[in-house]
């Protein structure tokens, strides 16, 4: 009979207090951990990369007789192509040719007409000394 009373009771009034306190804690803990979070990286996170350094780039470039036969016409275009790719702001060129002899074309610049202006002006000639265009170019 207990059984069949129970059936009849009314229903229980649904109480907020604890779902509501269950809820704001969550979230309390929530944003304390997401702070402690974004806290933790700012101490742990990496030093920004340091400023990228100036460079300098020394083309050193065969003018000897082997170049014939449009190897010189096709190297003053990828050696051009070169000076148009790079940051001039940050990086300078110089352009170093060597046959019988060496030459510095262009010290060491930032004006990419007058890199592009040597290369245009090497010429073939001369036998194969690449050791005089290296060293004229380490010095």
């Amino acid at each position: 009979m207990q059984s069949s009373l129970h059936a009849l009771a009314p229903a229980r009034r649904f109480r907020w207090k604890k779902p509501l306190q269950f809820g704001l804690i969550a979230a309390l803990g929530t944003l304390v951990f997401a702070g402690l979070g974004e806290l933790w990286l700012a101490l742990t996170a990496p030093p920004p990369p340091p400023p990228a350094r100036p460079q300098a780039v020394v083309l050193v470039l065969d003018t000897s007789g082997s170049m014939m036969f449009g190897a010189l016409s096709e190297m003053k275009r990828a050696a051009s192509a070169y000076v148009e790719r790079q940051n001039l702001t940050s990086a300078r060129v110089s352009v170093v040719s060597f046959d019988s002899e060496s030459r510095v074309d262009i010290p060491l610049s930032r004006d990419a007409a007058a890199i592009k202006a040597a290369i245009d002006n090497l010429h073939v000639g001369g036998s194969t000394r690449m050791d005089l265009g290296l060293k004229d170019a380490i010095a």
